[in-house]
């Protein structure tokens, strides 16, 4: 008896639409630096390891079936001798219409700063299928820049210099607006301690910069 085959992949063509957002979760002395009264931004900063998160949202109709992630690379308009190629495959699971999956990509540093390209290859299981890849445009929301088979969008690292000229900023208006009240309503001993837990910050501040790696 002859036993019947049967092809591995579908006859029909499927059209899958995933939404991948890069995220970042930065270390303790980035998080200290963010907390209030400082805001937080959502991006890396410059020579402060950050770990590297790609979200992944099935926002189909359909079930995705899963496929694998690959040639992620982070690259810098005009600093073309830096950049980072993840040579790794990452593996997207099946995931329901509105599911997502978090997928931890990597710890690392950057000497990159200002507008970075971030893109990565997903090649779908079935040959036939094709994967619409979105990206979320970060100040509307909005979804933008389909593509197909792969994906890429930009994002900024901050520059670890100009970061600490805005945190020096921010204390000195604190540091402006003590000695103001002091001399207006006299506040004396109490604006004196002030100024010098504030100049205490500033200079912890600037030792924990110059500690970074450059």
């Amino acid at each position: 008896m002859v036993l019947a085959t049967y092809p591995t992949h579908s006859l029909v063509s499927m059209e899958h639409k995933l939404l991948i957002e890069p995220t970042f979760k930065t270390g303790l002395i980035a998080k200290l630096l963010r907390r209030a009264p400082f805001k937080r931004p959502i991006f890396p900063i410059q020579g402060s390891p950050f770990d590297f998160n790609l979200r992944i949202t099935n926002i189909g109709d359909s079930s995705f079936p899963g496929t694998d992630i690959k040639r992620i690379a982070i690259s810098g308009a005009g600093q073309a001798s830096i950049s980072h190629n993840i040579n790794k495959t990452y593996s997207i699971p099946s995931l329901n219409p509105s599911a997502y999956a978090e997928i931890n990509i990597d710890r690392m540093t950057t000497l990159l700063e200002g507008i970075v390209w971030i893109s990565c290859q997903i090649t779908p299981l079935d040959p036939k299928d094709k994967i619409t890849t979105y990206q979320k445009d970060i100040g509307t929301q909005q979804l933008v820049e389909p593509s197909t088979n792969s994906w890429g969008q930009e994002v900024l690292v901050l520059s670890k210099n100009q970061l600490s000229f805005s945190h020096q900023n921010t204390l000195l208006v604190i540091l402006t607006i003590l000695i103001f009240l002091d001399g207006v309503w006299g506040l004396g001993n109490i604006a004196s301690a002030s100024l010098n837990f504030v100049g205490n910050i500033l200079s912890s501040i600037g030792s924990s910069l110059q500690g970074q790696p450059r």
